[in-house]
């Protein structure tokens, strides 16, 4: 019966003309999975450093952005293979006219084979920071500030000395301009969030969206909740009750169900986004 539904949801896809994607948080890989594949994270002792907690955020993001950058974290690698595996299916079946929003925060999807400008993540990313205190919503790259940090650790490690590697981490960390305390990466739900590290995408996207309207459209949800539903979810049930020729393919283990008003153009899939990918053949 799952292959059925599978099937279902691959034909709609196949004969659209528009293609939106939808990843939710199920996707999201944590970072204590990250770090916990780290032998250089374990070798910090980072709970028992005299770093304060902000600081300590900062440590842990360098080893996952250095982790991504180098591609060489399991967990990471595995949900890679997922996006890639959804990338090549919509090229084999010439569905150029897409997008991709997603609620994960851990920037995997960035290293994917989809096209950066034809996505949007509207609750943060490792690359930008902003003012913990919120004295300005500007946010600036964390590029240099991960480079530095790490290659800190990276000496000290590499002499079997941490001693004087705190201080000088200390005096590394990135500083608000004003008010001078240790800045913060720019993740939901983090003191402060700003809006600006994902604006300009989002724009793309609602310009990208307004283009749909009467034409084939599938929306694929894969295993978004009610965190955020503002983004995925209810944005997407709206665009199904407006669009006479759009699809809503919903895909949760535990929230499929449809409101009565799409039903009759809706498919829910009581199965797990990451299963549904995982049986989807390309």
């Amino acid at each position: 019966m799952e292959i059925e539904i599978i099937d279902d949801c691959r034909k709609k896809i196949e004969e659209a003309d528009i293609v939106l994607l939808g990843f939710g948080r199920e996707f999201n890989v944590h970072k204590e999975m990250i770090l916990e594949e780290s032998e250089l994270y374990k070798s910090l002792d980072l709970e028992n450093s005299p770093l304060e907690e902000l600081e300590k955020q900062w440590i842990e993001y360098t080893l996952i952005y250095e982790s991504l950058k180098k591609n060489d974290s399991n967990a990471m690698q595995s949900r890679l293979e997922l996006y890639d595996k959804v990338a090549d299916y919509l090229a084999i079946h010439n569905k150029n006219n897409y997008f991709v929003v997603t609620t994960c925060n851990d920037d995997i999807i960035t290293k994917s084979k989809f096209d950066g400008q034809r996505m949007v993540a509207p609750c943060g990313t490792m690359k930008y920071m902003k003012c913990h205190s919120g004295c300005f919503k500007t946010v600036y790259e964390t590029e240099e500030v991960y480079a530095n940090l790490y290659s800190i650790i990276r000496k000290y490690v590499d002499k079997n000395d941490l001693t004087e590697m705190w201080s000088e981490l200390k005096d590394a960390m990135p500083q608000c301009p004003m008010c001078k305390r240790v800045m913060s990466v720019n993740m939901f739900k983090t003191n402060n969030y700003s809006e600006e590290g994902y604006r300009s995408a989002w724009d793309s996207y609602m310009s990208w969206l307004q283009k749909t309207l009467n034409r084939k459209l599938v929306m694929l949800e894969l295993g978004e909740g009610f965190d955020t539903p503002t983004v995925i979810r209810w944005p997407f049930e709206k665009v199904a009750a407006v669009n006479n020729k759009a699809t809503l393919i919903r895909v949760n283990k535990n929230f499929w169900q449809i409101s009565e008003d799409i039903e009759a153009k809706a498919i829910p899939v009581k199965m797990s986004g990451i299963e549904f990918l995982e049986n989807m053949e390309v």
